[in-house]
C-alpha cells in the first residue's frame, strides 16, 4: 500500500501556539497539494469534534463485545438511554 506523509502546521486558537500535525493519506499528490490538504483537515475538524462529543456522551468509549453485531446492537442500546433521558429532561420542571 502507497501512501504518503503529510505535516501541516496549524495554530492552536486557544494558546496561540503553532502546532504541527502529520497526515496520512492516498490521495494524489497532484490533486491534492500541501495547501488543499491542509483546507480539507480543517474541514474535516469540525465533523471530527462533533462524533467526538457524541462518542463521550453516548458512552461509546468501551463496549463489552468485540463482535460487529453486538458492537452495533450496544450503540443503539446506548442511542434509545441517550433520546429517552434527554427527552425527559427536557420535560422536567424544577421550581425555582
Amino acid at each position: 500500500m502507497k501512501f504518503r506523509a503529510c505535516k501541516v502546521r496549524i495554530s492552536d486558537p486557544d494558546t496561540g501556539k503553532d502546532e504541527w500535525e502529520v497526515l496520512l493519506t492516498n490521495l494524489n499528490r497532484q490533486e491534492f497539494p500541501l495547501p488543499r490538504m491542509k483546507k480539507l483537515y480543517h474541514l474535516r475538524w469540525g465533523i471530527e469534534s462533533s462524533f467526538r462529543k457524541l462518542k463521550y456522551d453516548l458512552g461509546c468509549i468501551q463496549f463489552h463485545s468485540k463482535q460487529d453485531n453486538f458492537i452495533e446492537m450496544e450503540i443503539y442500546a446506548h442511542m434509545i438511554m441517550f433520546n429517552t433521558v434527554s427527552q425527559i429532561n427536557a420535560q422536567a420542571y424544577v421550581p425555582q
